[in-house]
């Protein structure tokens, strides 16, 4: 059975990071996401930082530093047509970011991270 506490912490810190790799200061969001936990909820901080610890920091980056090698990354991205969209698995190709899917639609992409290093590949027993 999951620990409420521990979801919620990695919640917390997927947010952060979000929020701040996608203006470009990681840092600064990081410190106050750190601070705001701290002043309100300071028993949480263990776990938190346990979360941190854990690797579930994945930062966003900006598109301009993105692989275009074809490397799959997750992205934050929506469908050319589309007028929202949400992490999903692509990769560059032919001028283009496309899922990584066997449609490989054409996206439009304003932040990417590494793949989860915890995926399970296909076969692998859970």
């Amino acid at each position: 059975m999951s620990d409420p506490a521990i979801e919620k912490a990695d919640a917390l810190v997927a947010a952060a990071s979000f929020a701040g790799g996608t203006n470009g200061d990681l840092g600064t969001a990081m410190l106050m996401f750190f601070e705001r936990i701290n002043e309100r909820i300071p028993h949480m901080m263990p776990i938190v930082i346990g979360a941190w610890q854990r690797g579930r920091f994945r930062p966003w980056h900006p598109m301009h530093s993105a692989p275009t090698d074809g490397t799959v990354v997750e992205l934050c991205a929506r469908y050319t047509f589309a007028t929202a969209g949400f992490p999903r698995y692509g990769h560059f190709l032919d001028g283009a970011w496309r899922e990584s899917t066997r449609d490989g639609r054409e996206l439009v992409a304003w932040a990417w991270r590494e793949r989860d290093p915890e995926w399970p590949f296909e076969g692998e027993a859970l």
